[in-house]
């Protein structure tokens, strides 16, 4: 039922779901997935540090097929409340907890966003040359365009240039 309601976009019904789900079901199967989806609704909800709460405690205490999605939301929010370094942490944990996890390169993306929003843009270059070589879109031209802000900051117009239009040639709907 909070699934549905999350997907219906009713965050405070989904709430009382998922918030019944667990008080009903401590141990149940749902378990997991019923946290993800609080977490969820609470982010939605704009209650972030509960939703952020929600997640790490996911990820510490969860089964191995939630770790990583939990703590990439936890960073998310983190990053989208500006609070980046906290978002690194998160991300460091993620790629402690989950090393084979497929939101690798979304995170080395997020991880990169919040080196830039520190002021750390020359940490973040391995990371975003690396999505860019990968090539997978869109997260190659996003981290493209990241690349390119930086060398912009650091008056590199022309590595900029080269930067975006290596980008269009790899991908022409960039």
């Amino acid at each position: 039922l909070g699934d549905i309601r999350l997907r219906l976009d009713d965050l405070a019904a989904a709430r009382k779901a998922y918030e019944r789900s667990l008080a009903d079901f401590p141990q149940g199967q749902l378990l997991d997935r019923s946290r993800y989806g609080l977490g969820r609704a609470l982010a939605g909800l704009n209650e972030v540090d509960e939703a952020i709460k929600v997640f790490t405690e996911l990820a510490t205490h969860g089964t191995s097929d939630w770790v990583d999605r939990a703590w990439f939301q936890a960073a998310r929010l983190q990053v989208e409340h500006g609070r980046n370094a906290d978002a690194i942490k998160s991300l460091d944990a993620l790629d402690r907890d989950a090393p084979r996890s497929g939101l690798k390169a979304e995170a080395a993306l997020l991880r990169s966003e919040s080196l830039i929003k520190l002021g750390k843009g020359a940490d973040a270059e391995p990371f975003l040359k690396s999505l860019i070589a990968d090539g997978t879109e869109p997260l190659a031209s996003r981290a493209a365009l990241s690349l390119a802000t930086i060398q912009i900051e650091r008056d590199d117009a022309e590595g900029a240039l080269a930067t975006l239009d290596a980008a269009l040639e790899h991908s022409s709907k960039s």
